[in-house]
């Protein structure tokens, strides 16, 4: 008999033959046909070493960063920039936190290259993100300690796609941690608000420091620049 990966496989296959609907409509259908299980899109799995951890929000401390007009655990966010040589699908990827399971991503589109994939908890409200970002959910709360530690995500391969290091949060004005230049795996961990570019703007999860759209830091999204998105 198949293994449940190829049984899902097959399940999103056959109901792609009845309409892919742009957006990943087929996808949601196919979560419903697999009893809520992770819904896995038609791209390959990302594998080892394709994601990178680019800015954490851990201590919100004011900060609403879904505009449900309160600052609290549903804030706390974890971008991701998607580096691959062919577009890659999140679905099954786990959140792990010092070494333990906070939860698993159900569902996600096939993702290109360059894309500003930013996590939430599942009860974050859906976020208003420009072209070339988008927002997906693990099945509970991301759970980040303001005492510092490490994060991994990991791919439903078992790999790990992506890791950090995040320092202990313990006061001072609200900043998200986040790569001296975006989108680079090797830049330092620096707290947002000390980034020249961002003058002064404590986070931009799902755009660039500058607060503008992911395409003009990110060089694998320059074609959206090009065409004014």
């Amino acid at each position: 008999m198949p293994d449940l990966v190829g049984k899902r496989l097959l399940v999103a296959g056959f109901l792609c033959l009845f309409g892919c609907l742009p957006g990943g409509g087929h996808r949601a259908a196919a979560a419903d046909a697999i009893d809520g299980s992770a819904s896995f899109a038609t791209c390959r799995p990302a594998l080892s070493g394709e994601v990178i951890l680019n800015e954490v929000m851990v201590r919100p401390g004011g900060l609403d960063l879904d505009g449900d007009g309160k600052s609290n655990g549903r804030d706390e966010a974890l971008e991701l920039v998607l580096d691959s040589d062919a577009d890659a699908d999140l679905s099954g990827a786990t959140l792990w936190v010092d070494g333990l399971l906070r939860g698993t991503v159900l569902q996600a589109p096939c993702l290109s290259s360059g894309m500003l994939v930013v996590l939430t908890g599942a009860e974050t409200a859906p976020l208003a993100l420009p072209a070339g970002a988008v927002q997906i959910a693990l099945d509970h709360s991301l759970g980040l300690a303001d005492g510092g530690g490490s994060i991994e995500l990991r791919g439903r391969l078992g790999t790990v796609l992506g890791a950090l290091e995040y320092p202990a949060e313990a006061g001072g004005l609200p900043s998200s941690r986040t790569r001296a230049v975006d989108g680079q795996r090797d830049a330092p961990l620096v707290p947002h608000r000390s980034l020249p570019a961002a003058d002064g703007a404590p986070w931009s999860i799902g755009r660039c420091a500058t607060g503008l759209a992911p395409c003009t830091c990110i060089a694998a999204q320059k074609a959206l620049c090009d065409m004014g998105q």
